[in-house]
């Protein structure tokens, strides 16, 4: 892993390096609530 790819993953969270562990873990537990699979069981397309 280089240095780019380790910031596409803060940017892709939208947050700095310089966070916390508790807000990178919310962050992420966030956008697993948007984004699970399972809230689009319901429309094939999505």
């Amino acid at each position: 892993m280089d240095k780019d790819n380790i910031k596409q993953y803060f940017d892709i969270l939208e947050i700095e390096p310089t966070d916390s562990i508790f807000k990178l873990e919310q962050t992420y537990n966030n956008l697993i609530k948007i984004w699970h699979p399972d809230r689009f069981n319901h429309d094939l397309d999505l």
